[in-house]
């Protein structure tokens, strides 16, 4: 009887939150594998994009919950898009374009109640997969999710309503993977521009060993194209059109540590190319610095990007290559401890205090363009 209610609860959180299906909008991800990783452990990241500029940091705990989590959320319907819990089981997700829907269904597309519901109750990578195999979903669902745990698995899940594919990262032989917004058990004819950038992610990745978060976070303040080059050298006009990582839209970049003892979400919110990197523990529940915690990240990501993207027609916005090289030169650096700090209400004021000085040194920039 309880597996029946479980799975009707499950059933019935599946079914709502329509509207962030639409405001899910493009991201990039990558995930890498323990071996591969500086700390031994798997990294899921996540550069998000979206519409709405309420993105900040939560951390979610309900009564009827195994774990609490801590989650990027947008406030507008406290929706959930990516999360670690408590014993380093972590999700992140990216709209996809090109696997199999019924666009005449009327029920929801919705797919954020699978973050609260796996992050509330999974530990294993393994388990994240039953609770997609035993569970229905609405015929417009259609999603790529990346999921992690503290054993060292870790996979992309490409999932569509009435199935799924699942490619396990930690035993491949390249070690990582990527994923933008297509899915390799779609239809190829239909992945779209956000190939660029999965080409451009794959190519950064190449190679590389001993990658620590700073490194995936600051593939989201790269503006290399595996097509282009360095889209930031020279004079001429680039425009806002998916060769790069960051974008116009983009709004926060996370990395999740999936350790056992110490689970961590490292994350820039308001666009990365601004802002400042910010650890979080898991373990320290509630308490989240003000600068993710609250608006701060986003406002000082919206007063950049007013400045950074000029208007080229009606459709197309091109990039202010001086300003963006000079906030770049600017970046504010905080050093990540791998343990959560004895004081941490002390370390989380150090950070406050420390945004609070990166925001008058990049507003002093703005204020010349």
């Amino acid at each position: 009887m309880r597996k029946i209610l479980s799975t009707l609860r499950f059933a019935a959180l599946l079914f709502c939150a329509v509207a962030f299906w639409h405001n899910s909008m493009a991201c990039s991800s990558a995930l890498i594998s323990a071996r591969l990783s500086k700390e031994g452990v798997p990294i899921l990241w996540k550069h998000r994009d979206q519409k709405y500029y309420d993105t900040r940091v939560k951390y979610i705990c309900t009564d009827d919950a195994k774990y609490g989590y801590t989650a990027l959320v947008s406030e507008r319907g406290n929706g959930v898009f990516a999360g670690i819990n408590q014993v380093g089981f972590g999700v992140i997700t990216t709209a996809t374009g090109n696997l199999p829907y019924d666009k005449n269904d009327k029920s929801s597309a919705g797919f954020l109640p699978i973050y609260r519901h796996t992050l509330s109750n999974c530990r294993t990578v393994d388990e994240f997969e039953e609770v997609i195999r035993t569970n229905p979903r609405p015929k417009r669902f259609k999603s790529n999710f990346g999921v992690g745990d503290a054993t060292g698995a870790v996979a992309y899940f490409e999932i569509w309503s009435d199935g799924y594919r699942r490619y396990d990262v930690h035993t491949s032989e390249r070690g990582y993977d990527v994923r933008t917004n297509f899915s390799f058990a779609g239809d190829d004819s239909k992945r779209g521009a956000s190939e660029r950038r999965y080409d451009t992610v794959m190519k950064q990745l190449e190679g590389r060993t001993n990658i620590s978060t700073l490194d995936m976070l600051g593939l989201s303040r790269s503006f290399f194209s595996a097509a282009k080059g360095d889209v930031l050298e020279g004079d001429s006009k680039y425009l806002d059109r998916n060769w790069c990582v960051p974008r116009r839209s983009s709004v926060a970049s996370i990395a999740l540590v999936c350790d056992k003892e110490n689970p961590r979400m490292d994350i820039i919110i308001g666009n990365p190319i601004a802002g400042m990197v910010v650890p979080i523990w898991v373990k320290n529940g509630h308490r989240i610095p003000r600068c993710v915690g609250g608006p701060e990240g986003m406002e000082l990501g919206s007063r950049y990007t007013a400045k950074a993207y000029v208007r080229n027609g009606k459709r197309s916005w091109a990039l202010n290559k001086p300003l963006v090289r000079e906030v770049l030169a600017a970046e504010t650096r905080v050093k990540i401890p791998v343990r959560p700090p004895k004081n941490i209400n002390r370390f989380n004021a150090k950070i406050d205090d420390l945004f609070d000085r990166h925001c008058a040194k990049i507003d002093k920039i703005l204020l010349r363009y």
